[in-house]
């Protein structure tokens, strides 16, 4: 996934751990502030940057569209 204005200056391994929680956080409906605990080093800060940067609705859409088409393709559809 590519920075919404450019590129990142996150480590992949970094980046990818902060996406997981936030997206857990809104998937489960929990929010980003009830994902901040002792068993990481990620502050609410760093989740809502990610969130800001990497987790735009055009983003998302895309990401959406290109899993459906592999689904769909995997199907014979």
């Amino acid at each position: 996934m590519t920075a919404a204005t450019g590129t990142g200056h996150t480590s992949p391994e970094v980046l990818a751990e902060r996406l997981m929680l936030v997206i857990y956080a809104y998937g489960t409906n929990c929010g980003i502030r009830q994902m901040i605990s002792d068993a990481h080093a990620h502050s609410e800060e760093d989740l809502r940057y990610v969130r800001r940067r990497y987790l735009t609705l055009p983003q998302l859409r895309q990401q959406v569209s290109d899993r459906r088409g592999v689904m769909l393709a995997s199907h014979g559809r």
